[in-house]
């Protein structure tokens, strides 16, 4: 079982904030009880992770970044969000979501939840692959608590140039932390592999979405997981929708089709040619879910 309070240190902040069952202190604000905003069957994920009825996915509150762009602000900038949950009603949540359907158990943003999410999955340990949906801005140290009880990485590789990430994102050491987690990812998971219905069963799969104005980052990003990650499964996405303060950072429009044709052509001529491309045309808020009072 999770402690009743405890200093933590669980994500890059490391700011060492007493937290109690309901309440934090720290950079996240959360409690040590994860709030789950939203469990649901999903499928605005990636193709091998939406057979059958769709993703299991566990949408947590919090976050250990504060992104200008991000389209679950409602919900990861708002600590408060969603309801309070022990491990056991966690576990109990999994399970019902398996029973549904789902092709997978899809942990979104759980990193504040570590020791919640462990006790949960020790509790229950779902029959299909449970899959770690994050920022990529992780610790080794929390990576290596996860390895036992996770199939899937799914990070965000989002940023080549810490400038920026300190920018959009308030992370200064984003690069070299998301690297050193997705290098861990990548060892503990090993090459993908996939069931007779072409879900994935256990491998690592990098995020990355462009940003409008922003292609010289994309481009050295690509660059990076082209040298770091080669055979590793991508999935570029181009479907960038301006949300929450985004207008604010110079992001009020979506990404344009000569933008995106940069950043894919280029990861053709790096020949990174496992995973997917999700282009402009797909841009909108009809993957995004409805947060309210109630879930």
């Amino acid at each position: 079982m999770i402690a009743q309070a405890y200093r933590c240190a669980l994500c890059p902040r490391r700011c060492g904030a007493v937290r109690t069952e309901r309440e934090g202190y720290g950079v996240c604000g959360l409690g040590t009880l994860p709030r789950v905003a939203k469990a649901m069957l999903h499928v605005g994920e990636e193709p091998p992770l939406i057979k059958g009825a769709g993703s299991g996915a566990v949408f947590f509150a919090g976050c250990t970044l504060n992104c200008v762009f991000c389209q679950n602000a409602q919900i990861s900038a708002n600590p408060n969000a969603g309801q309070a949950c022990t491990p056991s009603r966690l576990a109990e949540t999994f399970k019902s979501l398996e029973e549904q359907g789902a092709s997978n158990i899809n942990l979104v943003s759980g990193t504040p939840h570590v020791l919640a999410i462990i006790s949960a999955l020790e509790l229950y340990k779902p029959s299909v692959p449970v899959v770690w949906n994050s920022s990529g801005y992780e610790t080794v140290e929390t990576i290596k608590l996860l390895a036992p009880y996770v199939d899937v990485w799914l990070p965000d590789l989002k940023y080549a140039d810490d400038s920026l990430a300190a920018l959009l994102s308030g992370a200064d050491n984003y690069k070299e932390t998301a690297l050193s987690a997705i290098t861990l990812m990548r060892e503990i998971s090993g090459e993908a592999a996939f069931n007779e219905d072409g879900a994935m069963t256990r491998g690592t799969i990098i995020r990355h979405l462009v940003l409008p104005h922003h292609v010289r980052n994309s481009v050295d990003v690509l660059n990076l997981i082209s040298t770091r990650f080669p055979r590793t499964h991508l999935s570029l996405m181009g479907q960038f929708t301006p949300c929450h303060m985004s207008a604010k950072f110079g992001l009020s429009d979506k990404l344009s089709l000569a933008a995106w044709r940069v950043v894919k052509n280029h990861r053709a001529a790096l020949r990174l040619d496992e995973g997917w491309n999700q282009p402009p045309t797909a841009s909108g808020t009809n993957m995004i879910p409805v947060w309210n009072a109630k879930d």
